[in-house]
């Protein structure tokens, strides 16, 4: 019998870019401030730990075939996920991406896989979304907690999806890993009320108008 793990998981391709473990995960928010939400939230993190293909190798000037080789695998493998653990890609409305780098490899190492061509515009591409991906990237030790910033994956200026998606790791990066990671939302920040980059013009100009600056 095929395992669900099986069914969306590329086993020789995790293999060809050193992939030590994925973890995926997801919350629901129910309430928030004393009050219940009209539905829940749910959040969800995907990250593979992975080998960093640069590590021991001095200053490599060229990332790019590398990293697009990387970016492509994690991109599928990640992106897949995220859409099942959300229940279908329409439930995906606003996404974020990570990459925290072991201390014995260059940031620019984490840049380059989630920044490349071949990491961000599939995904994009699977959930339907034209936005900029919103991103953080790092350098740190094994037990690291990020908060992965996300945005409305069509409408940028959606200041309701500027939340941050809180992932931690107990016992990676390694100094040579890498980890790189996705987060999604099903919807804007728990009773989201101070406006967004369409309203901005309409309150300045209600408060010149009530005299204040």
């Amino acid at each position: 019998m095929t395992s669900v793990l099986e069914a969306i998981s590329d086993r020789d391709a995790l293999a060809s870019v050193a992939v030590r473990k994925i973890v995926a995960q997801s919350e629901d928010v129910h309430a928030e401030g004393g009050r219940p939400l009209e539905s829940p939230l749910r959040r969800a993190v995907a990250c593979a730990v992975i080998r960093n293909p640069w590590a021991g190798r001095g200053f490599v000037d060229d990332l790019w075939d590398e990293m697009n080789r990387v970016g492509a695998v994690l991109s599928q493998e990640l992106g897949t996920r995220l859409v099942a653990l959300m229940g279908g890609s329409d439930a995906i409305l606003g996404f974020g991406k990570c990459a925290v780098v072991g201390v014995a490899g260059d940031i620019e190492h984490g840049s380059g896989i989630i920044h490349g061509p071949a990491f961000g515009p599939p995904f994009r591409d699977m959930v339907g979304g034209s936005s900029p991906i919103p991103f953080i990237e790092c350098r740190s030790t094994a037990g690291v907690t990020v908060s992965i910033p996300t945005g409305h994956k069509t409408a940028r200026g959606t200041r309701a999806f500027y939340q941050g998606v809180d992932f931690g790791l107990a016992d990676a990066p390694h100094p040579d890993e890498i980890a790189i990671a996705i987060a999604v939302v099903s919807g804007p920040r728990p009773h989201a009320r101070i406006g967004d980059l369409t309203t901005d013009a309409e309150w300045a100009a209600r408060a010149a108008g009530d005299g204040r600056s």
